[in-house]
């Protein structure tokens, strides 16, 4: 196998590991004593932000979102501490191959072609808003493969949505212990 070869085969393999892999992130108020919240509502209003998502991958967030909180003892109603908004968005991202003709000469030759990969790349967002101060407390988000595409659905939500609320039970439980209630 040639050296241009060699170098075209790991270029891809880097380029589709790197799509494949989800990114997750969060961020928080560091004031906020997050022991202080017992209760959620999840704002039915997130389709709306969301119109170009399957209303069934849209219920499985939810579902997943719920499953999470209930594990913190939370607990859904009209009067709540938390209101929970989330959306999903796809988003088409390039990869630019750029051919450089100098490895063309050391590896004997050949056609230098510059090449554009198009690939869907899907983020899901969720928000936790203090309802009584009508502020944001709570940031996460996670960044993988199409929405539209996404094979073992129910599979994938649940480990982005878990992943997400994941590192908010760390922060929830962390505050008990921190401030000393609940």
């Amino acid at each position: 196998m040639n050296l241009r070869r060699l170098l075209i085969l790991f270029i891809m393999i880097g380029f589709y590991a790197s799509c494949s892999s989800i990114t997750y992130w969060t961020d928080h108020q560091e004031d906020v004593d997050f022991s202080d919240y017992s209760t959620y509502k999840i704002d039915d209003q997130c389709s709306d932000y969301n119109p170009g998502i399957n209303p069934i991958h849209q219920q499985r967030i939810k579902n997943a979102i719920e499953i999470a909180l209930r594990d913190l003892n939370y607990s859904k109603s009209e009067d709540a501490d938390l209101s929970i908004k989330y959306f999903v968005m796809n988003e088409t991202k390039y990869f630019y191959e750029h051919c450089l003709p100098e490895y063309d000469d050391v590896a004997g030759g050949g056609q230098c072609i510059d090449k554009v990969y198009t690939y869907e790349e899907g983020t899901l967002v969720i928000d936790f808003i203090d309802i009584r101060r009508n502020l944001a407390v709570w940031h996460g988000g996670a960044n993988g493969d199409s929405w539209d595409n996404m094979s073992n659905a129910d599979e994938t939500i649940n480990e982005m949505v878990g992943r997400i609320m994941q590192e908010y039970k760390e922060l929830a439980k962390s505050s008990v212990y921190a401030y000393g209630h609940k």
